[in-house]
């Protein structure tokens, strides 16, 4: 089907809806189409809509009806003037080459990625408050889950335009929460889902997502796969050619215009995104706030214009690892401005014990909304990662925690014990690995407790 810019602005202007044609690219058009756009803008800067006859006399615009939906015409219009563009470009570009005695396509992919970043098209609805149909709330507004078990109750669910932040330290399970709730989406959910592995190789991180799906521990296949393995592999290929919707794994993103270019490729209705490394989107490392101030903004208003949910994890910095079961949206590494933008912020802290019973090591990760804008935070949760005898395979277990629950008051945990070991060098003036390894590990924690308590006559004698 072919648009033409006189039948999506006569349309436009009708429907009083300027945006479907404001928000194109300027470079997507001719010089009469920049003259009408240039008057539009004009006119709404002025405060005012014009109507198609304002529009005609003072621009000698002949306008075209028709029945077409506007959302139609809109992505019909911008998909061909895009294709038109881009091949045009990259035939100016391969020619120059040529000319300057260049390779054809040296610099073929930052031009591409450039010209990709500066064509991408935007989504705009608007809608009349006043004139709204109620039945818009359920066929227009799209409802999900975590998909996990006592989550839901975090925010009543999730709905398209969520922007939600999972917050840990190194090595704090950010990654496997992520990688359980993006599964969850897919296998029980039902969506389509993409999964951006900003810091593995997009087969290592399929590989991660299988040993996640079959209980094994993400490391399993780095030494090789015997016939066995082989052979779960296989079988659950099999189980998940019978799902017919998708699960795609994207190399890094480092902008939401190249997120959006992955997703349009695509060509599926994506519902989930989720990002394993959110502080890697940043392109400016020396101004870490802004860049992320201005990577969060367009997260959340891609997620607004699409539809959908996007689920991100982020590093907390060293006084948020420090701060134990404490740690709050002030800890968010590189930039506070996460917080600004996310609907749901969720701290995770890391518990580790030894199972009196089975004697197997568990890591109990804390879960809880630090930030909550459809919610309170009342809810705690219990993620359990236990991890079996042969040490490759693992389970996550979760699990509803009392609303007064206290961390503090159970066992010491890493997070718990970073934070006391924090404590003790700064008053004490000594690093905590030197102590341990000049009087052990026993009578160091002793010291370290007598310094929990204040005692501070007898670190002064030590």
């Amino acid at each position: 089907m072919i648009i033409k810019f006189t039948q999506l602005l006569t349309k436009a202007l009708t429907e009083k809806k300027p945006h479907y044609v404001t928000r194109i690219p300027i470079c997507l058009l001719n010089e009469t189409e920049k003259k009408y756009v240039e008057g539009l803008n004009k006119c709404l800067q002025e405060g005012w809509m014009p109507e198609i006859e304002t529009f005609r006399e003072d621009y000698r615009f002949l306008p075209i009806q028709s029945e077409i939906p506007i959302d139609v015409m809109y992505e019909n219009f911008t998909k061909m003037k895009r294709d038109e563009y881009i091949a045009e470009q990259t035939k100016e570009f391969v020619e120059s080459n040529v000319q300057s005695g260049a390779s054809p396509y040296q610099g073929m992919a930052e031009f591409q990625q450039k010209i990709l970043d500066k064509t991408a098209i935007a989504n705009p609805k608007i809608i009349d408050y006043a004139s709204l149909p109620r039945e818009a709330y359920v066929t227009n507004v799209y409802r999900s889950k975590y998909y996990l078990p006592h989550f839901e109750e975090i925010s009543n669910g999730l709905q398209g335009g969520d922007f939600v932040v999972v917050m840990a330290g190194t090595k704090g399970f950010k990654t496997t929460l992520l990688k359980a709730l993006a599964h969850a989406a897919f296998m029980q959910g039902k969506e389509n889902v993409v999964f951006c592995s900003q810091e593995q190789a997009v087969m290592s991180m399929a590989q991660q997502l299988d040993m996640h799906a079959l209980s094994e521990t993400h490391s399993t296949l780095r030494s090789g796969i015997d016939e066995q393995q082989m052979k779960r592999l296989k079988g659950f290929e099999k189980k998940l050619k019978n799902y017919k919707n998708k699960f795609y794994i994207t190399p890094q993103v480092k902008s939401v215009k190249q997120l959006h270019e992955y997703i349009t490729a695509l060509g599926s209705d994506v519902k989930k995104v989720f990002i394993d490394g959110l502080n890697l989107m940043q392109g400016d490392f020396s101004d870490s706030y802004n860049s992320l101030q201005k990577v969060c903004a367009e997260l959340k208003s891609y997620a607004i214009e699409h539809n959908l949910i996007i689920i991100a994890v982020t590093q907390s910095n060293r006084e948020g690892y420090k701060s134990g079961t404490e740690v709050g949206a002030q800890h968010i590494a590189g930039s506070f401005a996460i917080a600004m933008y996310a609907d749901i912020m969720l701290a995770l802290s890391t518990i580790e014990e030894i199972n009196q019973k089975t004697k197997r090591k568990e890591n109990h990760v804390y879960i809880r909304p630090i930030l909550n804008r459809h919610g309170n935070l009342s809810r705690k949760i219990d993620m359990l990662v236990e991890f079996y005898d042969n040490g490759k395979k693992c389970d996550q277990v979760f699990s509803l925690l009392p609303e007064d629950y206290d961390p503090q008051q159970t066992v010491i945990s890493y997070a718990t014990s970073d934070k006391q070991k924090g404590n003790f060098e700064a008053v004490t003036g000594l690093q905590w690995e030197k102590v341990v390894e000049s009087i052990g590990a026993e009578t160091a924690e002793k010291l370290m407790a007598m310094n929990q308590e204040n005692e501070k006559t007898e670190l002064g004698a030590f």
